[in-house]
């Protein structure tokens, strides 16, 4: 396990109340890690003194750039090869999986992004006008968890899970690094989203909680790459 890990692990024992077992301790920081709070910007009030107001509304007028779009001096990012199994128990290997459809991939590092990327999940699940190409994965990056207690934190995510959604839901456990790369890692509690072509080069990037300015947005890449 890397040094990232192994400092959240300490944290975790630390966070825990001392009762029980260790590895029931260790599980209850495990679940602090993969939870979910929902990242807004609730704390900045709509006025000129402290220029916040003033930056929301760049930030909306420019969403496509404050998503994360990726940057053309960045050369072709392409995501890993990796092979993961739904919680429908079907076999997933990426980006193979994506040939001649567009993929919309939705990747958290923490128990906090879950709120974010669950909510995601739902909105491109009852979405009624989501292209028939289009295919869209939550993706759980579990990497950093002791192997010994994935069972249990794939068994309280798997409860979380809708039926209908389990198909859509494809935990992965190695890679990590490469997928920080990926999606532009910058904060441990936010989803990040992809915008992925059939050969796994990833079009465009952004991350953050779910609105319906960032889902437009989000669907207009989804068509720019169908073109």
């Amino acid at each position: 396990m890397g040094s990232t890990g192994s400092r959240w692990w300490s944290r975790s024992f630390a966070a825990a109340d001392g009762t029980g077992t260790a590895t029931e301790q260790a599980a209850a920081g495990c679940s602090l890690r993969f939870g979910l709070t929902i990242t807004s910007f609730t704390g900045c009030r709509n006025n000129a003194k402290d220029g916040c107001g003033i930056a929301l509304q760049m930030i909306a007028a420019v969403l496509g750039l404050a998503m994360g779009m990726v940057a053309a001096g960045d050369g072709p990012v392409a995501i890993p090869e990796v092979r993961g199994t739904t919680f429908a128990g079907e076999t997933v290997a990426l980006p193979e999986a994506l040939k001649g459809k567009i993929g919309v991939l939705i990747v958290g590092f923490s128990e906090a992004s879950r709120k974010e990327a669950a909510d995601w999940g739902h909105k491109l699940a009852d979405d009624p006008q989501r292209p028939a190409e289009l295919a869209y994965y939550e993706m759980p990056v579990l990497e950093s968890v002791p192997r010994l207690l994935r069972g249990w934190v794939l068994k309280k995510i798997k409860e979380s899970v809708s039926q209908n959604g389990q198909e859509h839901f494809l935990p992965i456990l190695d890679h990590e690094a490469e997928w920080k790369k990926a999606v532009g890692y910058n904060k441990a509690d936010d989803a990040y989203l992809l915008v992925v072509d059939g050969n796994g080069v990833v079009r465009w990037r952004g991350e953050g909680a779910l609105s319906d300015a960032a889902y437009a947005e989000v669907k207009r890449q989804v068509a720019e790459v169908g073109r």
